[in-house]
């Protein structure tokens, strides 16, 4: 009997200790928890996207500390551990106002109706305006010259003055005169005669010394 008794406490005993070591709680650590399982919790059908830095639905982790614990999700590294590049500045409308930009979009006053304007469109060519340069002076206008006219009693005067008088009086170069030139051959295009080789000849010969 007394074998028995024994033998059905050690038999309750071993059930208790097997119940329990049935019913293991996880625990809340995760190292220890990865440690006494053996394993992590992450498998290769679980995901980091949209979960970096925290645990992700499916119960692997996404975080900084997943490698020290064992419990990554496999494409922890690929979706969140890339570095973001660092954009190109880009130099929009510097230098292309008024114009299509050497990127592709515009700087111009329509871009706006098109929605296709550089981002930089207004900081850059939305300013004050530059004003136009002042156009170049206007040459002055050729002076009119004065009509000119052989004037005075015997035709000897070139003037500008067609009603001109003088007194009547005769000298022999005067007959020079007739085939000489009176136009705007002075000084500014005033009148005066038009000296030639042959006026200074017939002058000569009629007794006017130079």
């Amino acid at each position: 009997m007394l074998y028995r008794s024994i033998s059905m406490t050690i038999g309750l005993a071993l059930a208790f200790a097997i119940a329990c070591d049935g019913g293991e709680k996880v625990p809340e650590d995760r190292g220890l928890y990865t440690a006494e399982r053996g394993l992590g919790k992450a498998d290769s059908t679980q995901t980091c996207k949209a979960s970096c830095g925290k645990q992700s639905p499916g119960g692997c982790w996404c975080d900084s500390q997943c490698a020290s614990y064992g419990d990554c999700c496999a494409d922890k590294a690929a979706e969140c551990d890339t570095t973001t590049p660092t954009p190109t500045p880009t130099k929009g409308c510097e230098g292309f106002c008024g114009k299509k930009s050497s990127e592709g979009c515009w700087c111009d006053s329509q871009c706006s109706k098109y929605g296709d304007c550089c981002s930089n469109k207004v900081a850059v060519c939305d300013g004050t305006p530059t004003p136009d340069p002042e156009p170049d002076p206007e040459p002055d206008p050729d002076p009119v010259l004065p009509a000119c006219y052989k004037a005075g009693c015997s035709g000897q005067v070139c003037t500008d003055n067609q009603f001109l008088t003088t007194t009547c009086e005769w000298k022999s170069w005067y007959v020079c005169l007739p085939a000489a030139g009176c136009g705007n051959n002075g000084p500014n295009g005033s009148c005066a005669w038009e000296i030639t080789a042959d006026l200074i000849q017939c002058l000569k010969d009629n007794g006017l010394q130079f």
